[in-house]
This record gives structure tokens, sequence and C-alpha cells, in this order.
């Protein structure tokens, strides 16, 4: 079902530019091309949820970054009251988010809307993404909400093919080998951080996109979906027979 992408995302106040009383052609058509870019895989988002226990579905923040081509079009970031406002110390000790901090943000299925037209058909990247795809699963199960109908793949994924001499794989050291500067488990910096990476692979490999990357490396994208989930991973080359 096509998604009426100003419906989707208006204006400040629910207004259109210049008085219109409906979206402008102009405006439909731009955010049509945007939406066509993300789910041709042109645009990229990247996503980091940051979690305030061992619950999948208590997600207390998420970083979004929009990578078209190699340049960054957008960042986005939210703090999500998680279910009771309830955080473990050791979760508190990685993030540095605490619930006073979210005692008056809004619940997952309040900023669900502003996140789902960013993976609803699109492409997702995340580092570690059989994580973030957990949490997003486990967040919308909670609230009842049905799952977008996405392709993902993972940086964490991605790096163990290309590096495989590399002794850990962790985003930041990974972005270290690469000089990339970052503030490790803040949302919005750890999706900045997987594009930046993402794109230092691309320019290491030779590789055009991340498709052409994944395939040369034997690893296929993952899938969250109604009637399917499965895993970004790397796919066994099959053995050629002896004749």
């Amino acid at each position: 079902m096509a998604r009426d992408v100003c419906a989707m995302r208006p204006f400040p106040g629910g207004k259109f530019p210049d008085g219109a009383a409906s979206c402008p052609a102009s405006v439909r058509n731009a955010m049509s091309r945007t939406d066509a870019r993300r789910r041709d895989g042109v645009e990229l988002s990247f996503i980091d949820f940051e979690t305030a226990t061992g619950d999948r579905a208590s997600a207390c923040a998420l970083g979004l970054v929009v990578l078209d081509g190699r340049r960054v079009a957008e960042r986005r970031s939210w703090l999500i009251r998680p279910p009771a406002n309830a955080y473990s110390g050791f979760n508190i000790a990685i993030h540095h988010i605490t619930p006073e901090m979210t005692r008056h943000a809004p619940r997952f299925d309040a900023v669900w809307p502003q996140i789902r037209p960013y993976l609803d058909g699109c492409v997702a990247v995340a580092h570690n993404a059989s994580f973030d795809m957990g949490v997003l699963r486990g967040c919308l199960e909670r609230y009842g909400l049905p799952l977008p109908e996405l392709r993902f793949y993972c940086t964490l994924v991605l790096g163990r093919a290309v590096l495989p001499e590399e002794p850990s794989h962790k985003l930041n050291l990974l972005c270290d080998r690469f000089g990339i500067r970052f503030r490790h488990h803040d949302a919005e910096a750890d999706a900045w951080a997987a594009a930046q990476l993402l794109v230092k692979l691309l320019e290491f490999t030779g590789a055009g996109d991340i498709a052409e990357l994944a395939a040369a490396h034997g690893v296929g994208p993952g899938v969250v979906g109604a009637q399917a989930c499965s895993s970004c991973r790397r796919i066994p080359r099959r053995k050629s027979k002896r004749t």
C-alpha cells in the first residue's frame, strides 16, 4: 500500500507553505523522490538504540542518521520513556541516561510515527544489528504495532568479513582503526559512527555501495517483516563438486 508522505510528515502545525490547503505538488514530488531513494537503497537509514534494562522492549534512546550516497543528509535522535521508566544501574553506567532524563519523554508508540518513514520499505543499517532489530521488534510487539517491511545490513558482520585480521570488531575499535572520533554509547553518535565506518569500508574495498560490498564478501542482508524475519549474516560458500 502506498504511503501518503504528506500525511506522514506534515509541516509544523499541520499547515503547508503559502497557505495551501493540501500538500503542494512540488513538495509531494520531492518527498516521493526521497522515499524512492530510501526504497532503492541509495539512502540508508542508520539506527542505534540504547536500552534502560536487559529487556529488549526497554528502549530509552534512538539515534538515526540518513546517508545519501556517502554524505550524511540527516541526523535525528529521540529520548524514549521505557516501561515504568525503570532502569538498571548496569545500563545507566554504559549510556549515562537516567530515569530523570526520560521521566517526561514520550513512550515508543508515541514516537514511532516519526521513525517509521525512515524504515518502512527502506534499507537500514546498524552495528550489531541483531541487537537493534531485536529492540525494534520488542518495542513494536509491546505496544501492539505492526512490523515494518525492511531490509538491513550490519556493519559488525561487514567489518568481520572485510577485516578478519582485526582482533575486535566493536564499533569504537573499528572506528579507531579508521580515525573516526565519536562519543561511544550516545545513540545519535553511534549511528553517525556506523555511517562513517561504512564509508571507510567502501573506500577500503573500492565497492560502489553497501549491496556491492556485501555481495563481494558473502554477506546477505537481513529482513524484518510480517511474513518473515532473518538476520544479516555471512552466507556459506558452496563447495564445488569434484569431477
